[in-house]
């Protein structure tokens, strides 16, 4: 059952109350149903736990006939709904908490510590290469960027010497600033590649710590 079908049986069953009345019983489960979607609870989860519709209606009714007041008979069975919600919250709270202690969880754990310690000693040159990695791609960058205005400046002087090219002084000027324009873009494409790859190993990183924490978590 889902919601949509829930909330439609809760109207259908109570379609001879006033109407303002009807409209509060369900806004009130639609609330529910609202905070237990932000609390990751699937409809049949949160369905579980309000019970049958059918009741729920049949139980309004008869609390509705019995007190022939519309506040005192939706007060009346969201107090008994609240008490039954408190009551499945503690049975919870003890149960997991007054739980003997299992020293198999304890062995677990540290064995997950040691695992994950492990884990990131083994990855260290994985880390170091990837750092060395990025550095050569913002080092080449940085390069191509700097060499192509030197080739610019060179041809316009009349001499070109840089780290990366050297042009007889028989190429067209022309060309020459092509070259040095050409070197400076694709360094600047090389330098925007090497953000795209640390925004994807910083957000790598980020899951990866997240893992980590849910682990020694468990």
């Amino acid at each position: 059952m889902t919601k949509d079908q829930f909330i439609s049986i809760l109207s259908q069953g109570l379609y001879d109350f006033p109407a303002n009345e009807r409209m509060e019983i369900i806004y009130d489960y639609e609330e529910h149903f609202r905070v237990g979607k932000e609390n990751g609870k699937t409809d049949e989860e949160i369905i579980r736990e309000l019970g049958d519709p059918y009741t729920i209606c049949s139980q309004y009714k008869a609390n509705y006939e019995m007190n022939g007041n519309e506040y005192n008979t939706r007060q009346q069975y969201n107090n008994q709904n609240q008490y039954n919600n408190q009551y499945r919250k503690d049975s919870y709270d003890n149960g997991r908490y007054n739980r003997p202690y299992n020293s198999d969880d304890g062995f677990s754990k540290a064995m997950k510590i040691i695992g994950i310690i492990a884990l990131v000693i083994i990855c260290l040159p994985v880390i170091t290469t990837i750092g060395g990695l990025i550095l050569g791609i913002f080092g080449i960058s940085i390069g191509l960027f700097v060499g192509g205005i030197g080739t610019i400046i060179g041809g316009l002087v009349g001499t070109v010497a840089t780290p990366f090219i050297s042009i007889p002084l028989s190429v067209p000027l022309i060309g020459v600033v092509l070259l040095g324009i050409g070197l400076s873009i694709l360094g600047v494409l090389i330098f925007f590649f090497g953000l795209f790859v640390c925004k994807a190993i910083y957000v790598l990183s980020i899951k990866v710590l997240n893992w980590f924490k849910l682990q020694l978590q468990i």
